[in-house]
């Protein structure tokens, strides 16, 4: 009796781990970003106007900004990784001589 009810709770272990996954798949399905182009369209033809180009140059000039803002945000991740190991680097030295001066 005990082993068949920890043959169906390891069961239920496994369909709730493979629920997760499928949960977590679904919703990264659902909300997948959509592409500038097809929200362009609107899913109809255009005729090709001012208002088009200046639409193409908007979004143009919103993705460039964005590669802009990541470059920066790279920037910022290096310079706080370097000073961190700086931090600790100083924080290892005195830790150090923190244990020199307890062992004299």
């Amino acid at each position: 009796m005990q082993i068949m009810v920890e043959g169906a709770n390891a069961q239920l272990v496994l369909q709730h781990m493979i629920l997760e996954k499928l949960n977590e798949l679904l919703q990264l399905k659902e909300n997948r970003k959509k592409n500038n182009c097809s929200t362009l369209f609107n899913g109809k033809g255009i005729v090709l106007t001012d208002e088009f180009e200046t639409e193409i140059k908007q979004q143009k000039e919103h993705r460039e900004q964005q590669q802009v803002q990541k470059e920066r945000n790279h920037q910022l991740q290096a310079l706080k990784k370097n000073v961190k190991a700086v931090i600790e680097a100083q924080w290892e030295e005195v830790k150090r001589d923190h244990k020199e001066a307890v062992k004299r």
